[in-house]
């Protein structure tokens, strides 16, 4: 078979050789279109919209040019009479990866950013869709029937459907699947995350919440199926399916539990996740493959495998399968955040050698200190819960590279913890002088929140949760200042 003929795109200009109009309309089917665009030109600004016919795939990571992922926008977003992709490709699968897209003001020509023909397969993944306004569907209408989108790893924000339906997505007899992402300032009069008619969604591991609708503000099931599992959402409208072993969060937005749309790393903007937000701790990993597609493990003792769209139906699982990076490719720890950004639970900040750096667990960050990575007057914030899989130690100041003058440790939000299952023990002093754990939220008021456990029940010697050795707690309290603050089921 002759290989497919991949395109490049050199040029961010509207059409003409090198644009990636004319590359979706010389690339032979099934072929790929990546980029390479010199710093200050990742912008490519449409007259029209572009249409695409055939299977494809379109990478905008841009990794031959400048490294910076690409935009693809209407000439003036939310206001141009267009959209960015109309895809009509029966029969065949279109991939679009790491790329921004800002969208037009289509009115009665549905979909704002994009629209999605009958069956048509598309996966949109470390997408970032915006400013897309229409009567149905601001940033996506599916229409006919059996078309099919997935959506992972990807942010969908400010898109509105000007006086009618879906405000991101509206689904019409058609299939949507969506994981790991975030949905949020969307608008509609119903459905302002998602409305749903006569198909089915699928949704894992995602947030829908701060969405604005008179009804549904964040999904409205009409007609069709619509699931939810490990997701974080609260105006709804309609039948929502879920597993109480798979559980989501329910609570309403609070202003602050989501940033705005911004550069947090990564090759897309994403909204960063608060730690007071219901996301972090609360959402699961994803598995995926060809055969399978998205799966995931309940959360029961000896938890089971789903298939997302067949909740009965437990496929194998393969470690390789798991989807192991969120929309910034940063490493989604355990246990992961909802949603397409993963809050890494340990800050730490210091006056000396490296100020900031985040940390998976408590000892990765102590390790860093005991080596100098961080010196001076250090704080650790745990913006949320780890699990230790060995003995955090703290080596006294002086001892080997460790050098700081105190180290002071809080939470950032209530309902944290710190817990192992060791025959050690999980918090070690070892001769560490001026470190203050305060079980207070961001070491204020009285009220103390933070729960340290060690499960372990070993009769080896040394099991503990927090012990004091070699003069640790032996030090004059004028110059040894060691805080341990009420904290409930710890000491």
């Amino acid at each position: 078979m002759k290989r497919a003929a991949d395109q490049v795109v050199t040029s961010n200009a509207n059409s003409g050789a090198g644009t990636l109009r004319q590359a979706i309309s010389d690339v032979t089917t099934g072929g790929t279109i990546t980029f390479n665009l010199p710093a200050g030109n990742e912008t490519v600004t449409i007259a029209s919209q572009l249409v695409i016919n055939k299977a494809l795939t379109i990478d905008g990571a841009n990794t031959a040019g400048s490294g910076v992922a690409v935009t693809v926008k209407v000439t003036t977003p939310g206001t141009s009479p267009w959209r960015v992709f109309t895809i009509n490709a029966s029969g065949f699968t279109i991939n679009i990866q790491n790329m921004t897209m800002l969208g037009g003001s289509t009115g009665g020509s549905y979909g704002g950013v994009m629209t999605i023909g009958s069956g048509t397969t598309v996966y949109l993944t470390g997408i970032t869709m915006s400013n897309g306004k229409s009567t149905y569907g601001g940033g996506v209408y599916l229409t006919g029937i059996n078309a099919k989108l997935y959506v992972s790893n990807s942010t969908l924000s400010n898109n509105s459907a000007t006086s009618m339906h879906g405000g991101w997505c509206y689904n019409d007899q058609c299939s949507v699947t969506v994981s790991t992402s975030t949905f949020s300032g969307n608008t509609a009069v119903n459905g302002g995350g998602i409305y749903n008619s006569i198909g089915s969604c699928y949704l894992l591991n995602s947030i829908i919440i701060n969405n604005t609708s008179p009804s549904g503000a964040d999904l409205y099931n009409t007609g069709g199926s619509m699931y939810a599992y490990y997701s974080w959402y609260n105006g709804t409208s309609g039948t929502i399916s879920t597993q109480a072993t798979a559980p989501n969060v329910t609570t309403a937005y609070v202003s602050g539990d989501l940033g705005a749309l911004a550069n947090n790393g990564g090759s897309t903007k994403t909204m960063a996740v608060s730690s007071a937000s219901a996301a972090p701790d609360n959402g699961t990993f994803v598995y995926y493959n060809a055969t399978d597609g998205y799966y995931f493990l309940d959360n029961q003792a000896s938890p089971v495998s789903h298939k997302l769209i067949a909740w009965a139906t437990s496929p194998t699982v393969i470690p390789s399968n798991n989807i192991t990076t969120d929309q910034r490719t940063v490493t989604i720890g355990n246990p992961p955040t909802i949603g397409a950004y993963y809050l890494i639970p340990v800050h730490v900040a210091s006056t000396g050698g490296t100020s900031s750096a985040d940390y998976y667990t408590l000892k990765e960050a102590v390790d860093a200190i005991n080596a100098g990575t961080h010196q001076g007057a250090i704080t650790i914030t745990l913006n949320g819960r780890t699990v230790e899989t060995a003995s955090v130690v703290f080596n006294a100041s002086g001892s080997g590279s460790a050098s700081y003058t105190s180290v002071n440790i809080y939470p950032t939000a209530t309902g944290l913890s710190i817990s192992g299952n060791l025959a050690t023990p999980l918090i070690d002093l070892d001769g560490a002088d001026n470190v203050t754990l305060d079980g207070r939220v961001n070491a204020a008021g009285s009220s103390k929140d933070l729960v340290i456990t060690n499960t372990g029940t070993s009769s080896t010697s040394g099991t503990s949760t927090i012990r004091f050795i070699n003069d640790a707690c032996s030090n004059t309290p004028l110059v040894f200042k060691r805080q341990f603050y009420p904290i409930p089921a710890v000491l």
